[in-house]
């Protein structure tokens, strides 16, 4: 490898990018819990969305953010940002076990949609975008300040939803649907 003038430049871009990068995550899971604390106090008005939500408490050095949902005629992807608010985390992703035929987060529990009349909606897959591979055990180690990002792919959601929760684990996301066209 050569060492000169170039090489210093090349890094201090690739550090550059790489800082964008995390800040752009951070300030757009930022903004998606923004919208998230508004849909929960909407939600919170409805007694039958918090009948079927479970009471979790998850670890507060972790953070999630869904920073999108799209529903397709086939299936519903929701893309999943988690991100270390100041050290060194395990995330676990759902792994698919034959034996139980289903997915499961840490050997324990479930990623799945909840929508306001508490229809549940199960998850099928799970993808890794090309910048960011999911190791093959499931267990996303998350440095201090950084962010990993993943889809999950539940079945198509029903027209006449307007709202729910991601329940991932130990975390409940809440999330609302905007939809186009009208009547």
């Amino acid at each position: 490898m050569a060492y000169g003038p170039g090489t210093n430049l090349y890094r201090a871009i690739e550090t550059s990018c790489g800082l964008t990068l995390i800040l752009l995550w951070v300030l757009c899971a930022a903004n998606c819990t923004r919208r998230s604390a508004e849909t929960e106090k909407n939600l919170k008005k409805d007694p039958r969305i918090l009948a079927c939500v479970p009471g979790t408490q998850h670890d507060s050095r972790l953070s999630l953010a869904i920073t999108s949902i799209d529903v397709h005629e086939n299936k519903t992807t929701v893309r999943l940002v988690a991100y270390s608010k100041s050290e060194q985390l395990d995330f676990p992703l759902p792994v698919y076990l034959m034996s139980r035929g289903r997915w499961i987060i840490n050997d324990q529990t479930r990623a799945y949609l909840l929508d306001e009349k508490c229809r549940e909606y199960r998850l099928n897959g799970r993808k890794s975008n090309e910048e960011m591979p999911a190791p093959r055990d499931g267990i996303v180690q998350l440095k201090p300040y950084s962010v990993f990002e993943t889809i999950l792919e539940f079945p198509p959601l029903d027209d006449d939803v307007k709202g729910g929760v991601l329940v991932y684990g130990l975390h409940v996301l809440p999330f609302s649907m905007l939809r186009g066209g009208g009547q």
